[in-house]
């Protein structure tokens, strides 16, 4: 057994959208070019997963999806309805410069 001398409970307001989406790419160094990318550019990205061809596959497997096994970056972002209109828009560009697909 042990004591805890001090507890911090942070808290986060909820906010006003929360978008995701996914997007598969021809290269794993597009992939990873988009997310340094839209980090340099400031895009307040609440999350970003990869996941290459071999992941996807056994996320295929497992869950009986159907996810193209190609490497995939799953995004998550939140603020402002307009905001998030905003960042997707510029992520998306992003992507597609790096050889990504549409934005599901």
């Amino acid at each position: 057994m042990g004591i805890i001398p001090e507890v911090t409970l942070r808290l986060h307001p909820i906010p006003e959208q929360i978008s995701s989406a996914v997007c598969g790419f021809e290269s794993l160094q597009g992939a990873v070019d988009t997310v340094v990318q839209s980090i340099r550019l400031g895009m307040p990205l609440a999350r970003v997963e990869i996941l290459d061809a071999m992941q996807i596959r056994a996320v295929n497997r497992w869950s009986h999806m159907d996810l193209p096994e190609i490497t995939t970056l799953f995004f998550e972002i939140h603020g402002s309805p307009a905001g998030v209109a905003e960042q997707i828009g510029t992520v998306e560009a992003l992507a597609r410069d790096n050889g990504g697909g549409d934005f599901a």
